[in-house]
């Protein structure tokens, strides 16, 4: 049998090592909860905050300036123009536009002899907006194709009667006679003019 104060002495040292242990795994939970919760555990939340917030203010500042670009603006006069006479790249289209008395714009598109000793030309004639014209007379009956705009035609200078012109109408026209159009669009009056002429 064990004498009663070596029981007791070892119960003692028993209690005594048992409330170290307790501490220590005490101070091992303290020491787990402030590595979590502490110090290391705030300062990476303060960092992905500082991450995300940075993130967002980048975004908004490169949204921002997508919004309110601006072109280049070249302020001030223009440089002169150069002295002498322009010359114009490439050459001048076949069929291209002259301007004819009457204030028409027209162009030969095609011309050819015909059977029965006759020509056919082919003619484009362009009229100002908002503006009466007038086209010589013409060298043989033609047929007049209205390709845009919108207006009136009529036969002699001094013509009572007149035709409306809209676009993907055609008229006849006798040989010899001055047309005398009034377009009263905004628009510039567009027409083709087969001109059948006995030689």
């Amino acid at each position: 049998m064990v004498p009663q104060s070596r029981t007791s002495h070892s119960r003692i040292a028993l209690v005594v090592s048992l409330y170290e242990l307790q501490i220590l795994d005490n101070n091992l939970f303290l020491w787990e909860l402030s590595r979590n919760v502490g110090f290391g555990g705030s300062m990476r939340r303060f960092f992905l905050l500082v991450l995300v917030l940075l993130v967002v203010v980048t975004a908004a500042w490169l949204g921002y300036r997508y919004a309110n670009r601006r072109a280049f603006l070249a302020i001030g006069p223009l440089p002169p123009p150069p002295s002498g006479q322009v010359t114009f790249a490439g050459s001048t289209p076949e069929h291209s536009f002259h301007l004819e008395e009457g204030n028409v714009l027209a162009r030969i598109v095609f011309e050819t002899t015909a059977p029965s000793n006759s020509h056919v030309q082919v003619r484009d004639v362009m009229l100002p907006p908002n503006a009466k014209s007038k086209l010589a007379a013409l060298p043989g009956p033609a047929l007049v194709e209205v390709y845009s705009g919108d207006g009136t035609m009529a036969l002699g200078e001094k013509a009572v009667k007149s035709d409306r012109l809209t676009a993907g109408n055609m008229r006849s026209v006798p040989a010899g006679q001055v047309l005398a159009f009034d377009n009263q669009g905004a628009l510039p009056l567009v027409l083709r003019l087969y001109v059948f002429e006995a030689k």
